[in-house]
């Protein structure tokens, strides 16, 4: 999962960043940068990412 993946997923369920961001347990600047890749999906919030927007489980960061 990329930053670009997680803000389509994002938009797709018309959510803004703090609506995500609450949701997801970060604060909305944080999944700003990680939107722009300026910090990795980490799997501590990808794979909540994965519930909130109904991802497949492929979407989850290899380990």
């Amino acid at each position: 999962m990329t930053g670009a993946n997680l803000k389509e997923a994002r938009l797709k369920v018309r959510w803004t960043q703090q609506q995500a961001a609450s949701a997801l347990g970060l604060t909305q600047a944080y999944l700003s940068m990680v939107e722009r890749d300026h910090r990795p999906v980490s799997s501590s919030f990808a794979a909540p990412a994965v519930k909130a927007f109904d991802l497949p489980p492929t979407a989850l960061p290899m380990e």
